[in-house]
């Protein structure tokens, strides 16, 4: 962990940040999050291919991959996050590591929307 200065006492800001049950709440967060990438990813990936004029049985290939890949990238980065969220509490860093990550998700998420809402699903 990051070692607090010694002279006075340090504000509340600079020692919240420095709490490790933070990172875990909000990588648990984030795990939130990316079970919403899931869906909303799903309903991308079929937009943008029904958008491309493919046919049905293509479209229900890519929509079952996504699947598979989705998950699998979930799973993974489930993991990594919660490494990159921990080295972040050490370097002080947290904060803006959890934007970086909440930034992707949230613009997925407003992908998907807005993909559902012009193909009309």
């Amino acid at each position: 962990m990051k070692k607090l200065p010694e002279k006075g006492s340090p504000a509340f800001w600079q020692r919240w940040p420095a709490n490790l049950p933070i990172a875990y709440l909000l990588w648990f967060i984030s795990i939130g999050l990316f079970a919403a990438d899931f869906f909303f990813g799903r309903i991308l990936t079929v937009a943008l291919a029904e958008l491309a004029g493919l046919g049905y049985w293509q479209v229900s290939f890519l929509d079952r991959l996504s699947v598979v890949l989705f998950g699998l990238a979930g799973a993974t980065l489930v993991i990594v996050i919660e490494y990159y969220y921990r080295t972040g509490v050490e370097k002080g860093l947290l904060w803006p590591r959890f934007f970086r990550v909440t930034a992707w998700q949230v613009g997925l998420i407003l992908a998907g929307m807005l993909a559902a809402t012009l193909t009309g699903e």
